[in-house]
């Protein structure tokens, strides 16, 4: 399910993205060209993680994923934990008696260990969006020269299909069916995954 959404969700960014750079271009400009050379602009890429669909798609991702990525491109500033915690914590915001208990408090280690799994869920949307992009970025590469350097791990995200089994198998496992996913009462937990099976039904088999 893990490959099927991150396909999806990198398809989809891809699709916008074509779309925003044409309307950008001049009339003479290679299109090829200024899908590479805007790559990196934040703006573009903060326009397309607003779309809604990848916005629900992407947080079902992060909540499915095993582990973080390790191939990306730093279109989001990652911050380190300490920049997390002096942004999130600090005198002004706390006052100075608290913010001396938060010190001390992050002297007992399962207290530090519940601020370091804070920080790790705060960061890991942007670090999936990062590695969104560098997928985007080589479905652009796979028609150049490039393409030819390209590792075994890089041409994988290229051979991945989208593979509906999974989806369905999901579905089956908890007993849901496809035209009844928006009246289904659920946790807020399970929201997240019903949120994101309503927009794959809706996106491939355009059920409404």
């Amino acid at each position: 399910m893990e490959k099927l959404i991150r396909t999806i969700v990198s398809n989809r960014c891809l699709m916008i993205y074509e779309s925003i750079i044409s309307k950008q271009i001049a009339k003479n400009t290679h299109l090829s060209e200024s899908l590479m050379e805007k790559i990196e602009d934040k703006e573009i890429w903060k326009r397309i993680f607003a779309d809604h669909s990848i916005h629900t798609l992407l947080q079902y991702y992060a909540k499915i994923s095993s582990s973080p990525p390790h191939d990306s491109l730093p279109i989001f500033i990652i911050p380190t934990f300490q920049e997390y915690i002096d942004k999130m914590v600090n005198i002004t915001s706390l006052g100075p008696s608290d913010y001396q208990r938060f010190i001390q408090s992050m002297k007992d280690p399962v207290f530090k260990d519940n601020m370091v799994t804070k920080y790790k869920n705060s960061i890991y949307s942007e670090q999936l969006k990062n590695h969104i992009v560098y997928i985007v970025r080589l479905y652009l590469l796979y028609h150049t020269k490039y393409s030819l350097y390209f590792t075994k791990e890089e041409s994988a995200y290229l051979e991945e299909t989208i593979n509906m089994i999974p989806f369905f198998e999901v579905l089956s496992k908890q007993g849901w069916s496809l035209d009844e996913l928006e009246h289904y009462e659920v946790d807020m937990d399970k929201k997240i995954d019903i949120d994101a099976y309503i927009t794959i039904r809706n996106m491939f088999l355009q059920i409404v």
